[in-house]
């Protein structure tokens, strides 16, 4: 296990790509459920207005929004499609309640420059009342593995929600691994060794 931890830190990809390439893994599992009805549509960037216009209240539909608006931009950071995705994300998290829209607005404005560290408070406050559904609980690899592949995030304020996260509920193997290998590429000589005798309880 600790061997694929390691091999894993091994591929990255250029910054410049990083906010679209990975933020792209990161909404996947959202996007997955309405890709087919989209395809319907024949414009995914319309259905995606649509369906936050009408369900307000769903985080996967304003998680959707942020991606198909993030597709539009071509990764642009001063275009009015950027912007707009940036806005999605950030309704998605005060009006929907989904910590994974905020955490892809954190990994937007990273790409962007001008993430703050209010920012940051606003993700780990409200991910301390957000209920914490499957969505919520993939923000933990979305930050580990963007932060690990070279975007610029500040260490402590991806640590330290994570254990948010983690105090809310039990991290899974996959997320325990993802945590060790971004701690032992940030110089914690332990994180692996500490993985390995965890899973092995």
């Amino acid at each position: 296990l600790i061997d694929v931890v390691r091999a894993s830190l091994a591929s990255t990809l250029p910054l410049r790509w990083l906010g679209m390439g990975l933020l792209g893994l990161a909404l996947v599992g959202c996007a997955a459920a309405t890709h087919s009805r989209a395809t319907v549509w024949g414009d995914g960037l319309a259905f995606a207005r649509s369906s936050a216009q009408y369900a307000p209240q769903s985080g996967r539909a304003w998680v959707e929004l942020c991606r198909a608006e993030h597709a539009a931009s071509g990764n642009e950071v001063h275009s009015a499609a950027f912007t707009r995705a940036v806005d999605a994300c950030m309704q998605g998290g005060m009006q929907a309640g989904s910590a994974l829209a905020l955490g892809n607005m954190i990994l937007l404005k990273s790409v962007r420059g001008d993430l703050g560290q209010h920012d940051w408070d606003l993700l780990q406050a409200r991910l301390a009342s957000m209920p914490m559904t499957p969505e919520n609980h993939h923000l933990v690899a979305s930050l580990v593995g963007n932060a690990s592949s070279g975007l610029p995030l500040d260490a402590g304020n991806v640590l330290k929600t994570v254990e948010i996260i983690a105090s809310r509920g039990a991290l899974s193997p996959a997320d325990l691994a993802r945590v060790a290998a971004y701690r032992a590429q940030l110089g914690d000589a332990q994180a692996l060794v500490t993985l390995s005798a965890t899973l092995r309880q």
